[in-house]
């Protein structure tokens, strides 16, 4: 399924990259989202009716404003999540994404878009304040709109698999995308007066590449919610965590200047960024807040 509009969705024919057919969906059907791999009934050239979802290899997921669990995408193969020198982000920001794609258990790594606007000093601090998460593990893409070698590069990673592009308003991935895409039908919107973007993506969409593979597009999220999950998800989301839980004193350690707290330690000791330890505190603060609101 490549978008989904009210009670129609667009359906791509496996291994072609013929038009898109409309189709209506079976009565009682379970929802379904870009990336999710269905069978359907040809009504005619152009319309069907899909009767069925075949099961996910995974889901990419967002709370919904009641705090339930809202599944945006399937089938993912990475998460590429898009930042730029304007807007600005943050790493809590990127921290949501990333714990997002290691619940779902989807590769995920980082692409700096508009590099092209960077001094060379800027572009020396943002690579700096980016090694945390090469330390980690995961990898990190430059690119430019303007510079084909750069896009050339990210050609090359994006073929013959499925992509999540992902990322605040405003980053450039509308732009990126009819780059990489130039037959495809994308509104590019500019910045605001406040620097957070214009969105220009109304719907997810899955859109094949002539390099083979899908890259999917979304509207932009200023942030993603996830007080749909529980204090366990969020700790698991944090892969480099797992290494240090087990040592800590308490068995009930709540790693807030708890008295034996191995993560504690190992800020302290540089095994993990004061950043990461930051963010899953946050995100701690704010499922107690959803909790109590619930």
């Amino acid at each position: 399924m490549i978008a989904h509009h009210g009670k129609q969705v667009w359906i791509q024919p496996h291994l072609q990259t013929t038009n898109a057919i409309r189709c209506h969906l079976r009565f009682k059907l379970l929802t379904i989202v870009a990336g999710d791999i269905v069978e359907f009934e040809k009504i005619d050239n152009n319309k069907g009716l899909v009767t069925k979802r075949l099961a996910r290899q995974n889901e990419l997921a967002k709370s919904d404003h009641r705090h339930n669990k809202k599944v945006i995408a399937a089938n993912i193969n990475t998460i590429w999540i898009v930042i730029a020198p304007t807007p600005n982000f943050t790493l809590l920001g990127i921290d949501r994404y990333l714990i997002a794609a290691q619940l779902a258990n989807i590769n995920a790594g980082i692409l700096v878009n508009k590099i092209d606007l960077l001094s060379e000093k800027q572009y020396l601090h943002l690579t700096h304040e980016l090694k945390i998460y090469e330390k980690i593990g995961y990898p990190i893409l430059y690119t430019s709109t303007h510079s084909e070698k750069y896009l050339e590069a990210l050609k090359a990673t994006l073929s013959h698999q499925t992509s999540f592009f992902i990322g605040q308003s405003g980053v450039g991935k509308s732009s990126l995308i009819s780059t990489l895409l130039p037959n495809q039908s994308i509104r590019i919107g500019p910045l605001s007066n406040i620097q957070q973007g214009c969105h220009t993506t109304t719907t997810t969409r899955l859109m094949p590449l002539d390099e083979g593979g899908y890259l999917v597009d979304s509207p932009g999220l200023r942030e993603l919610s996830l007080t749909y999950l529980t204090k366990e998800h969020i700790f698991q989301g944090f892969k480099e965590f797992n290494a240090f839980w087990q040592r800590c004193q308490f068995s009930n350690c709540a790693h807030h200047h708890d008295l034996g707290c191995a993560l504690i330690a190992a800020v302290k000791n540089g095994d993990i960024a004061p950043s990461r330890m930051a963010s899953f505190q946050i995100l701690n603060r704010e499922l107690n807040k959803s909790y109590k609101t619930s």
